[in-house]
């Protein structure tokens, strides 16, 4: 299995799959890809997407955690967008 093959769970960092999921937008956009294709290509990006979300939601968990351990209950929005 090669590297753009790998599971989401098999050691992708949050980086690597945000990088596959761009590339299998891109593939899918570009509408060359057979049906066949199309659907392996979707199916990848759903489980990336999924892998991503739940990436995202424990970072957000630790850094609340952070917050109400250093400075008392308090909830804030976090910014994720990258820059």
């Amino acid at each position: 299995m090669t590297a753009k093959e790998r599971q989401p769970e098999e050691e992708f960092s949050f980086e690597e799959a945000m990088e596959r999921l761009e590339k299998l937008v891109a593939e899918l956009e570009g509408g060359d890809l057979p049906l066949e294709q199309s659907l392996r290509t979707f199916e990848e990006g759903v489980r990336l997407v999924r892998f991503c979300s739940d990436r995202l939601r424990t970072a957000e968990l630790r850094v609340r955690e952070l917050e109400e351990s250093s400075e008392g209950i308090r909830e804030r929005l976090l910014d994720v967008e990258e820059k």
